[in-house]
Parts: structure tokens; C-alpha cells; sequence
């Protein structure tokens, strides 16, 4: 039976929470802002129609503290809790709490969350469901004797991976044996650190590679539709820096078998929600399922340009417990769309976050142009958070005519006050190998 939300806790902060605000306000929906003492302020929380602040700057204090928005979400008497991206996006713990307080999670049950979650038990599903995976088997290892015996026999390179993780966290590529004991430890570290878990996931590493990821969205009566796809090789430190959709080198026989497979994963889980499942691409015709995601994501917003579906609006409905009202033959995809992630981060310096004071935000506009960011003029960019600033996104007919629209949107974007990814991105965008589709996830390996 459906219901209508009247009101909803965002649990997330920037631009996600903006994002998420912004839906329910076109839906008429009342919605709760939560800020730490660092966001007092924020863009976020002059849009919500009511904000209280949770804890201090540190997110385990304040947007990862589940006591204090669960309190917040009892005080408010909201209906609902939409996670946003990130925190407790992917957290089946939080979303068995909401449970017990009687308020509705946004976003799939806790038993998919958990499933989907876990790299091996997501991998054992995608098997069942006649999905190729990297190896016969899923193989955790628990010590660094069976990581040794794997690579020993399996040959190098491997990948190391957070079984529990996500976002590109938790992985460490070996390459050679004499590196393997420096990175099982660290990785473990990291993924101790992180997920709070040290189980890793071994398997053989696939060089030169493409990213490739499908859009799926399903209702409670097992509607299940794809919203095409989005290749995301364009990465730094294996976290998304370029997305497009949809891919334009994909062979059209290897696209389809993706889409059916992703739906098929859903079906075969009785998944419900928004939810992303991502592959990896060894050739034009050979792909292995790498992970699902079972949450919005930060690229959502080029299948929403591409499709004219908003994915927020149609994940609350669905947690109303309303069917879906496309179907898949409604689903058209129109022109190509690219998003680029503008970061606070020194490129020549490997990737390393700046903050401070930004004095001034200038961000683009125009026909088929795209902004989404929580900044403005003044505000403090601070090292607790993620180092995204905004995300620009262009729409257009073809992939040279949207390139050509990021690259006047970037040369009008000012950001001053801190330093930004703008020029590495410009120059990425101006080679000609982008243009042509001829790059994997190890193309800023060697970009000059």
C-alpha cells in the first residue's frame, strides 16, 4: 500500500543534500536538514525548512553519528530518512535502526544493502545470475600465506580490494612479489580504517581496462527497468574524475548482455530502489561484473540528462511503495552527456586536497549546461569532507559538440581562493584520445 511522505530527514551534507532537498520541495515535501558546527551556514541548510546541527566537524561526530540523526529525524517526526551519497548511504546498520524507530530508509532493504555490500557474496550472486566474474571463484583471504599462494599461482598483477568497501577506497594493485606484503598490509589498514573491517578480496588485475556501469531502478512488485549506461575510466587514485553517457565505444552486443545482466541481478536479489551494478571491460566484447551499488550516485545526474528521469523523485516514490511508472520501452536516450568532478586538489602534487577560504565561485551556465554544487563566494572549504566542489555536466547531440560545451563552461568557471582540478581536466578533455574513446582506467597513469 502507498503512502505520501510530508516530511524527510537529508542525512548527508553539500551538494547531495541540496540535491535530495531540492526533489522533495517540487514534490512538496517538507524536508529536515542536519549540519555539523563546520557547516553552519551551508547551502543545504538555508534550503531545508527546518536544520539542526548534529556534532562537531568531524563526520564521526556529526553526519556519521547514526544516535544523533536518528534524534534529530524522532524529534522532527519525520516519515522518512533519505541517506543522500555517501555516509550512511550503504550502511544496512543504520537502515535496520530506522527500521526499529518505525521511520522509512530511502533506498533498498538491509538485507540487500548487506548482500550487494559484501564484494564476495556479490560476486557468488552475479555468477548465479550467468554473469561473468574475475576468476572461478570468490576468494577472501585471511592471511598473508593464501594471498601468496594466489598470486603464485594466479601470476601478477593482482588487485587487492576492501571486500566490505566502496568509492575506490581500500585497493592496492601489486604488480610484483617483493610489493605484496607492504600492500596487504596497508590495504587491510585502510579498509580497517574505512569499513571497519579487514576482510580483502584477491583477484587477478585486468590492465588497460575500461569502467563501464549500468542504471537500474525497481519497484516492490519486481518492475525492473535500466537506465543505460555510463563509463567512468576516467579516474584518479581508482575514484571517478570524467564520466560519460552512454559509452561510445561499446559494442551494441556486449551493451545489451550488460543491461540484461544488471536486471537480472535485481530480480534474482528482489532488489528495490535506485541502484548502479558496474563492470569492468578487458575488451569490446569482454566484461566482468566488479560491484554493485546500492545507492544513488554521485554521476546520477548525466542518466537523468540523457533520459529525462529524475532519480531522486522516483527513489522516494518507490519507498512510498508506489510501482514504477515507466517502462522500459518509455526509457529514450537522447544525445550524450559528460560530467566532470571539480575538486579542491593540487593536480601536481598527486592528487592532494587544498582548503580554505573561497573568495570567489563563478560557475557556468547556458543551454544544456548543469550545476551541482552547495559552495558559493565566501564559504570555507574545510579537511574534514570530500574535496568536491561541484559538478559540472553538459548535454548535447554528439560527444565532440558536448566536450566542446564543458570546455567553455570550464574556461568561464572562477573559483579562487583555493587551488582546483580545472586545467588537468581541460587538457584531458582537448586529447584526442578522450575524443575517440581510446583510454581504460589507467589513463592518468601516463597523462602528461
Amino acid at each position: 500500500m502507498s503512502k505520501k511522505y510530508k516530511r524527510i530527514l537529508v542525512a548527508n551534507r553539500g551538494d547531495s543534500a541540496v540535491r535530495v532537498i531540492r526533489a522533495c520541495r517540487e514534490m512538496g515535501i517538507e524536508t529536515v536538514g542536519v549540519f555539523s558546527k563546520g557547516d553552519r551556514g551551508a547551502l543545504h541548510t538555508r534550503l531545508a525548512d527546518y536544520a539542526i546541527c548534529i556534532g562537531d566537524v568531524q563526520s564521526k561526530d556529526s553526519y556519521l553519528n547514526a544516535y544523533n540523526v536518528l534524534a534529530a529525524a524522532t524529534d522532527y517526526k519525520v516519515d522518512a530518512i533519505h541517506p543522500g551519497i555517501g555516509y550512511f548511504a550503504e550502511n544496512p546498520d543504520f537502515c535496520e535502526l530506522c527500521e526499529e524507530c518505525k521511520i522509512d530508509y530511502i533506498g533498498p532493504g538491509s538485507s540487500n544493502i548487506a548482500l550487494m555490500g559484501d564484494k564476495v557474496r556479490a560476486k557468488r550472486v552475479a555468477k548465479e545470475s550467468n554473469i561473468p566474474v574475475i576468476g572461478d571463484d570468490s576468494v577472501e583471504i585471511n592471511s598473508y600465506e593464501e594471498c601468496y599462494q594466489y598470486a603464485k599461482q594466479m601470476g601478477y598483477p593482482i588487485i587487492l580490494k576492501a571486500a566490505k568497501g566502496g568509492g575506490g577506497k581500500g585497493i592496492r594493485i601489486v604488480y610484483k612479489e617483493e610489493d605484496l606484503f607492504r600492500a596487504l598490509e596497508l590495504c587491510i589498514k585502510e579498509a580497517e580504517k574505512v569499513f571497519d573491517s579487514g576482510c580483502i578480496l584477491v583477484e587477478r588485475y585486468i590492465e588497460d581496462a575500461k569502467h563501464i556501469e549500468v542504471q537500474v531502478l525497481a519497484d516492490q512488485f519486481g518492475n525492473v527497468i535500466h537506465l543505460g549506461d555510463r563509463e567512468c575510466s576516467i579516474q584518479r587514485k581508482n575514484q571517478k574524475l570524467i564520466e560519460e553517457s552512454r559509452c561510445t565505444t561499446l559494442d551494441e552486443e556486449t551493451r545489451r548482455r550488460m543491461y540484461e545482466g544488471a536486471i537480472d541481478i535485481c530480480k534474482n536479489i528482489g532488489y528495490v530502489g535506485v541502484g548502479t551494478i558496474e563492470y569492468i571491460l578487458e575488451d569490446n566484447k569482454t566484461f566482468y561484473f566488479m560491484e554493485m551499488n546500492t545507492r544513488l550516485q554521485v554521476e546520477h545526474t548525466i542518466s537523468e540528462l540523457i533520459t529525462g528521469i529524475d532519480l531522486v523523485k522516483e527513489q522516494i516514490q518507490i519507498a512510498q511503495g508506489e510501482s514504477l511508472q515507466i517502462k522500459q520501452e518509455d526509457v529514450l536516450f537522447q544525445g550524450y552527456a559528460i560530467q566532470c568532478r571539480i575538486l579542491a586538489e593540487y593536480f601536481k602534487d598527486d592528487f592532494v586536497p587544498d582548503f580554505g577560504i573561497i573568495t570567489r565561485f563563478d560557475m557556468p551556465g547556458g543551454f544544456g549546461v548543469r550545476v551541482d554544487s552547495a559552495y558559493e563566494a565566501d564559504n570555507i572549504v574545510t579537511p574534514y569532507y570530500d574535496s568536491l566542489l561541484c559538478k559540472i555536466c553538459c548535454h548535447d547531440q554528439t560527444k565532440g559538440k558536448a566536450i566542446n560545451k564543458m570546455l567553455r563552461c570550464l574556461e568561464e568557471m572562477r573559483v579562487e581562493g583555493i587551488s582546483t582540478n580545472k586545467e588537468v581536466l581541460m587538457n584531458i578533455l582537448k586529447d584526442t584520445r578522450f575524443l575517440a574513446g581510446d583510454y581504460a582506467t589507467t589513463f592518468l597513469d601516463t597523462f602528461n
